[in-house]
């Protein structure tokens, strides 16, 4: 087996050398994706249109959301058998049904 100055042999070095080629190239990737999502290039990444505001359980199995849609709020009612909207607030605090 040969080995080199500090006693490791070619294999050894093998490994040494794959193993830096992929921390750079992973860490090439990574630089790649949060520059891209600084500029807004990577899908997900905008300013959603949709938040939950608050939650108060019912119960174990019911829960009132409330919900932020563009510049609508919505009451809406969670339960076993599905959704519903309760009321939709207006931005000037006006609601309609």
């Amino acid at each position: 087996m040969d080995t080199n100055s500090i006693g490791m042999g070619q294999d050894g070095l093998l490994v040494i050398r794959m193993l830096t080629s992929l921390i750079l190239v992973l860490g090439a990737m990574a630089g790649i994706y949060f520059w891209l999502k600084r500029r807004g290039g990577v899908p997900g990444s905008g300013q959603r249109r949709m938040r939950v505001i608050e939650r108060l359980a019912v119960d174990s199995r019911r829960s009132i959301l409330l919900l932020q849609v563009d510049d609508e709020e919505i009451v809406v009612g969670v339960g076993n058998d599905g959704m519903s909207r309760i009321k939709t607030l207006s931005p000037k605090g006006e609601s309609d049904a």
